[in-house]
């Protein structure tokens, strides 16, 4: 059995790597355990699993997704539980953080100050960062937008809002969620932070057009899944 753990900043996270885990693996053969994560360093480390899902047959796959609400804790959490996780027999860990609110050029430095004096035996950890946000790769679905309303075109956003997500690299948009707020109120909807605006934008997105089309033009996206790869 192969078993995997990721530490991811909050919601958008959480939701989209349980869609990605299920659509590339499927059902059958996977178990899913979401766990939110709270306190810890100067008060009581509390771990709330919110969400199990188990399959009907042989279990080849098991994943743990802690939801760790900032990226501010992600590699403290990290450390925290990576001895559990070894005796566990876990195999690697994978933390996804945002840029947002850094800068590009704070990548680097953001990058080396996660990975400094963080453990590199016995369980491999890796650290990814979406430039600037997750919504960066949302953005780039291009195929999504007629999904959440058949009125919002790519013509639409890019006559209104001035670019294309079918055409450009969303990686380069400085905001990604506030773009996508921008382009969903085109047709008098939302996009905000809450489980109800992002569940209905991942179930939307076309999983497959991200794997087969979008994940060479998204760097971010292809390190997630080209390390979820490595599983298969």
């Amino acid at each position: 059995m192969i078993k995997i753990a990721f530490f991811v900043e909050g919601l958008t996270e959480q939701i989209f790597v349980n869609r990605l885990l299920l659509e590339i693996f499927g059902a059958n053969n996977i178990s899913i355990t979401t766990i939110l994560m709270s306190g810890g360093s100067t008060s009581k480390l509390n771990k709330q699993t919110i969400s199990t899902l188990n399959c009907q047959q042989e279990i080849k796959y098991t994943f743990l997704i802690y939801n760790c609400s900032s990226d501010s804790t992600v590699k403290s959490y990290i450390l925290e539980e990576r001895a559990t996780l070894i005796k566990a027999n876990y195999s690697k860990i994978i933390g996804l953080l945002d840029l947002f609110p850094k800068t590009k050029e704070d990548f680097n430095r953001f990058l080396t100050g996660l990975q400094y004096q963080t453990p590199t035996k016995d369980i491999t950890i890796k650290y990814i960062i979406s430039v600037m946000e997750v919504e960066s790769w949302f953005l780039g679905e291009d195929t999504h937008f007629e999904r959440i309303d058949s009125e919002l075109t790519i013509t639409k956003i890019e006559s209104n809002l001035g670019f294309n997500p079918s055409t450009e690299c969303m990686e380069e948009r400085d905001h990604p969620s506030l773009d996508l707020n921008n382009c969903y109120q085109l047709v008098g909807k939302a996009y905000n932070k809450t489980t109800k605006h992002i569940s209905r934008t991942v179930d939307n997105l076309d999983i497959s057009h991200l794997y087969i089309n979008k994940r060479e033009i998204l760097s971010s996206l292809n390190e997630l899944i080209t390390e979820i790869e490595s599983l298969l």
